[in-house]
C-alpha cells in the first residue's frame, strides 16, 4: 500500500512538472510606446499552433513537448520578430514599425486588414504623401495616375474614373467608399457622389483602389471595382489644419480641419470646407 502511495505521488509530480513545461507564454508591445498591441499573431514555428495576444498583449500556447521552440510573432504595420527558448518561460515580444513598402496595410481586398503583398486582388494605394504632394484640392485627379484607371473630367471641379471599360460621365460601376462604408449618392440613382462627398483633401489618409469585380463582397455596383477613402484617425493626427486655394476659372476653396484626443476611448474632428468657381461654358453639339 505505501508503494502504490509512493508511485502516485510520483505520477503527480510528474504530470505538474510536464504542465508547466508544455505551455509556453509572454506579451506583445510596441517598441517606441510600450503599449500592448492586441490581436497580434504569435506562432510556434515547428509546429504551426499559435494564438492572438489578448487587450493587454498577453498570449499562452499550449504545447505538445518541452524542449527548445521558436516564437513568430507578427502584427499588421510592424515588421515579424523570431525568437527562440525553453517551454515553460515568459517571452518578450518588442515589435518595430514597419517601413518597406511591401509591408503597407490594406483593407479593401478582404475586408480586413493585410499586407499588400497578400492581398488577393489587384490593389493601388494614394498614400497621405501623395496627396499632400499634390497641388489640387480634388484628390480624385490622383487616380488618373493609377495603372488601369480610365479617368474623365466632367467639368472644373467634377472627376470620374472606371476600369475594364463603358467609361462615361455617369459611371456607376465603381463602387466609392468612406472607410469601408458605401458613399455612392442617395435617392437609388447609384451615381458616384463626387464633389458631394464631405471628405476634404486634408482629412484623407489614403485612397485604396482594386480593380477587377468584386459584388460578392460589397454587392451592387461593384462591377468593375472599388476606391475607398480611408480618412484619417483623430487619435493619430491631432492639430488644426488651414488651407486656403484658387485658381482659373475663377476657382477659390477654403477648407479646414481639427482633431483631438480627450483620453483613451474618446476623441474628436471636425471638418469644412467652402469652395467655389465657374463652370466651363456648355455648348450643345447636335442641337446647336
Amino acid at each position: 500500500m505505501k508503494r502504490l502511495l509512493v508511485l502516485m505521488c510520483l505520477l503527480l509530480v510528474q504530470s505538474a512538472i510536464m504542465a508547466q513545461a508544455t505551455k509556453v507564454s509572454g506579451r506583445v508591445t510596441d517598441e517606441k510606446t510600450g503599449l500592448p498591441l492586441a490581436g497580434a499573431s504569435v506562432m510556434v514555428k515547428s509546429t504551426g499552433a499559435g494564438t492572438y495576444a489578448d487587450d493587454d498583449g498577453n498570449f499562452t500556447i499550449a504545447l505538445s513537448k518541452g524542449g527548445k521552440i521558436t516564437l513568430v510573432v507578427s502584427y499588421i504595420g510592424y515588421t515579424d520578430i523570431e525568437k527562440t527558448g525553453d517551454a515553460g518561460t515568459r517571452f518578450s515580444f518588442s515589435l518595430a514599425p514597419s517601413t518597406g513598402r511591401g509591408d503597407e496595410v490594406v483593407v479593401s481586398a478582404s475586408k480586413r486588414p493585410e499586407k499588400i503583398t497578400r492581398a488577393p486582388a489587384t490593389i493601388s494605394v494614394i498614400t497621405a504623401k501623395d496627396i499632400a504632394q499634390s497641388s489640387s484640392f480634388n484628390v480624385g485627379e490622383l487616380a488618373s495616375k493609377i495603372q488601369g484607371v480610365e479617368f474623365v473630367r466632367t467639368g472644373v471641379n467634377g472627376v470620374g474614373f472606371n476600369a475594364r471599360g463603358f467609361n462615361n460621365a455617369f459611371n456607376a460601376k465603381i463602387l466609392q467608399m468612406t472607410d469601408g462604408r458605401n458613399s455612392m449618392m442617395a435617392g437609388g440613382s447609384g451615381l458616384a457622389s463626387g464633389i458631394m462627398n464631405t471628405v476634404i483633401k486634408e482629412d484623407i489618409d489614403r485612397l485604396e483602389i482594386v480593380l477587377g469585380p468584386n459584388s460578392a463582397l460589397y454587392g451592387p455596383n461593384a462591377h468593375n471595382g472599388i476606391a475607398n477613402t480611408i480618412t484619417k484617425d483623430p487619435r493619430k493626427y491631432q492639430g488644426t489644419d488651414i488651407a486656403l486655394g484658387a485658381g482659373n476659372q475663377n476657382v477659390f476653396t477654403g477648407r479646414f480641419r481639427t482633431a483631438s484626443k480627450i483620453n483613451n476611448k474618446w476623441a474628436y474632428k471636425m471638418t469644412g470646407e467652402y469652395t467655389t468657381g465657374k463652370d466651363f461654358d456648355f455648348r450643345d453639339s447636335i442641337y446647336a
